[in-house]
């Protein structure tokens, strides 16, 4: 008897987790991490180990190659600047709210800096206020100390940091 209410049990059992389908990356990495990790922001001592664990998955999933794949950036400015003594030109991509996303998406939720290094023959392409998908290889790695989650009662922002990257393309999304 005891072993058919353990078998009924196990049947019932509902799927967890992310569930929302999206073909963007990272979307999907940060969701299947939250659905892993539901109850982070209500223990402290929890708290600490997880937003570790976090920081070191952000960084992980930054080395991917398909860390950009299906991810819509807004291009706020491109300045000059200097790096190890070269002059460049620097592009800064970042994540944006689009209030006619689905309401289970995370992109809203998500901060993300990209300083991109653009090549001269990129540079006549891009327009601050455009969105793009971007193609780009890592050139700066984060600091784990940039990302972080908060949690509040009906809002939560996930910032995942900032990075450089050399820019490889730009493709300027549909309206």
């Amino acid at each position: 008897m005891a072993a058919a209410a353990l078998i009924a049990a196990c049947g019932q059992k509902k799927e967890e987790g992310f569930t929302f389908k999206t073909n963007v990356f990272l979307e999907n990495k940060v969701g299947h991490y939250l659905a892993k990790h539901p109850d982070w922001k209500s223990n402290e001592d929890k708290d600490t180990e997880v937003t570790s664990d976090f920081r070191d998955s952000v960084i992980i999933w930054s080395n991917d190659d398909r860390f950009f794949e299906n991810l819509p950036l807004e291009l706020k400015k491109v300045e000059a600047e200097k790096v190890q003594n070269q002059d460049v030109q620097m592009a800064y991509f970042e994540t944006f709210n689009d209030p006619t996303r689905v309401k289970e998406s995370l992109l809203n939720d998500i901060r993300l800096t990209i300083r991109a290094i653009v090549p001269p023959s990129q540079l006549a392409n891009l327009k601050a206020g455009e969105r793009y998908n971007i193609s780009a290889s890592m050139y700066k790695q984060g600091r784990k100390k940039d990302v972080s989650y908060t949690k509040e009662e009906k809002s939560q922002v996930i910032d995942l940091g900032s990075y450089t990257y050399a820019l490889n393309s730009a493709q300027p999304l549909k309206p």
